[in-house]
Formats: structure tokens, sequence, C-alpha cells
């Protein structure tokens, strides 16, 4: 089956999308129509990757709001953090507004590496199938809302349908921001969203499509989730990430053979060279 994937990466996550964009054409290319990254500042590495095979970027419009207007990575949940799951959502909607019917589109987080075929994933009995969080991972909010779900592996099989429920997940986002809730807000709009008629939904094992705690015999793909300190630079951030799953794992999976070394240390040295010239004491 050919289906579309569309993911969102600055230069912050550039190692996280190099993985991801070579591991998912290493494993499914044959099935790719295209892979859609929605640019959220990748700057001097934009280029690198638009030269990859069926790449193609999504540009979104500021909003014009503090959160989406110069918002750099400054750990989990920061402005800079928040605003690429903004554009995630919105970038979502303007590929469904604009690409072919009869396509699935599989929305998966930049911090993924694909290890097997994704098309037997996809179920056209649903509009979208959703991802159900292992059972250990879900929990009550302190504000009330129950995550059962997660946002990092969906895919969008009716784009009709599709976009109306992108239309109101991008509302209740900016809800729960005007309401001053908890951070993030991604997650949490999407799962108030799914509880009103799960009965419409498919749903898929994150342990299958986006493994974070195992890989299993028929793990499609793992999850270098978040959960780092907020103190960490974007160098500290992955590289924590990248070694908290390979320590989980009993596979041998090399993923930074998908990485050009040259070009990691020139990422690495736009952070690095940064602190060296902090003055101490900042």
């Amino acid at each position: 089956m050919k289906f579309d994937v569309i993911t969102t990466a600055d230069q912050a996550y550039y190692p996280f999308i190099e993985i991801f964009i070579n591991s998912t054409l290493e494993s499914n290319g044959s099935d790719i129509g295209s892979i859609y990254v929605v640019d959220g500042g990748l700057g001097k590495f934009r280029n690198k990757i638009t030269a990859k095979p069926k790449v193609q970027l999504i540009e979104c419009p500021s909003e014009g709001d503090e959160i989406t207007q110069n918002a750099q990575y400054n750990g989990v949940h920061s402005d800079g953090w928040m605003a690429t799951t903004s554009l995630k959502t919105r970038g979502i909607l303007q590929h469904l507004n604009q690409a072919d019917e009869g396509t699935p589109t599989l929305s998966i987080d930049s911090d993924v590496c694909v290890l097997g075929s994704l098309s037997g994933v996809v179920d056209l009995a649903y509009p979208i199938q959703f991802t159900t969080k292992h059972p250990n991972g879900q929990h009550v909010r302190p504000d009330g809302i129950h995550l059962t779900e997660i946002a990092s592996f969906a895919c969008f099989n009716d784009h009709a349908f599709s976009r109306r429920f992108v239309e109101e997940w991008i509302k209740t986002m900016r809800l729960l921001g005007e309401l001053g809730t908890m951070r993030p807000h991604e997650t949490p709009a999407m799962n108030l969203l799914i509880q009103r008629s799960r009965a419409y939904y498919g749903f898929l094992d994150e342990d299958i499509v986006c493994a974070d705690r195992k890989c299993l015999n028929d793990t499609r793909a793992i999850h270098f989730k978040s959960a780092t300190s907020s103190d960490h630079d974007p160098v500290e951030n992955f590289e924590h990430r990248i070694m908290n799953w390979t320590n989980q794992s009993s596979k041998n999976i090399d993923v930074l053979k998908y990485i050009n070394e040259t070009d990691y240390e020139a990422w690495k040295a736009e952070y690095r060279h940064c602190k060296i010239l902090e003055p101490v004491g900042t």
C-alpha cells in the first residue's frame, strides 16, 4: 500500500530527523509517496534535508503569537518545544488540504527510528488510527485530563474526516493554552477529542508502532521519547535519549548508522560553541 509520511523538525532536532528519514526510506522506500517535513526552523541544515529522495518541506505561516515567533528549543516543554508541536498540527492540516484523497498519511514524530514495514498497520476501515499508550504509561494529569493515546504516530486515512478532526485539535490546543493549563497541550487536546467518540477510530499498539520501553519481534518503530531534563541543551537531549534506548533494548539497533558523522559534529558545534562563549556564572 502506498502512503505519505509527515513529520516536524527544527534545527535542534536535526540528528533525529536524519535518523527518521534515512531509516524510513531504508525500510519503506518502495511504499512511500513522499515524506513531508514541516519546517520548524531547520536553518543551515535545511538543504541537507531537502536533498534526500522523496522529501518535501512544508512551510506554515506564523500565527503571530509569542510562542511561534522566534521560539528556540530550550528543553522539553519550553517555548521552542511548544512551537514545534503547534506547527505539527497546522502542518498536518495544510498537507491534508492539498493531499491526494486516496493516499493515507502517516503522521510520525521525528524522534522515531523506523525498523520495518509500516503499510501493514494501515487499516482503511477507520478514518483515523491513533496509538494507544502502553498501560504503564496511561495516566490522569493533575488537571483531570486522562491520557490513553499518544500523538507520536497516527494514520489519517480519510482526509475529509481527518481535516475536521485536526481543525478541532488545533482549536482545543489553543483553548488549553488560553486557559493556562499545564504544558504540553498537543496530546491532551487529542485525547479530549478522541474520548468524545472512540467508536469512530482505530487504535494501534504503542509497542508496535513507536515503542519506547522494549523492542518486540514485531515492533515496526522505536521512539526516543522526551524524558530528559528541561535544562539539557539539544546535544545533551539527543545523546541522553539515544543512550536510554540503547540501554533498554536487547536488540542490536544501530541508530547512529543513519547519521553522517561530519554533519553531526557540525551540528554539535552550533550549540557547544555557544556554551563556550557564555560568561561564567550565567
